[in-house]
């Protein structure tokens, strides 16, 4: 069964694959198990906006986050991220205090 997200690429036609491989911990791992240049694979980043009000934001692999750029474009002051407790819960993340990992990345 299709995930929402594969659903969503499809319904859209965007041409894409799905890729399954075991835990990496880096950019440079996700690439290497993909078979991929380090520029297409996407971290996935999780924002706070507000209470229960996030976003995903999803970032080529050889860019870098303006984190004064996005909190001014979202219309947010500190640091926007997700509490620990809402961390553990997301797949491929922990409650560590610093909220700059990603979600696992997905290739391009």
């Amino acid at each position: 069964m299709a995930s929402p997200a594969l659903r969503a690429l499809t319904e859209a036609g965007v041409e894409h694959r799905v890729i399954r491989h075991g835990r990496v911990t880096s950019l440079s791992e996700a690439a290497a198990a993909r078979g991929v240049p380090f520029a297409d694979v996407v971290r996935t980043i999780v924002i706070r906006r507000g209470e229960g009000d996030f976003l995903l934001v999803l970032v080529p692999g050889d860019r870098v986050i303006s984190w004064p750029k996005l909190r001014a474009l979202l219309g947010v002051t500190g640091y926007p991220c997700p509490t620990p407790r809402l961390r553990e819960r997301l797949p491929g993340t922990s409650a560590e205090p610093s909220c700059r990992s990603a979600l696992p990345p997905h290739g391009r």
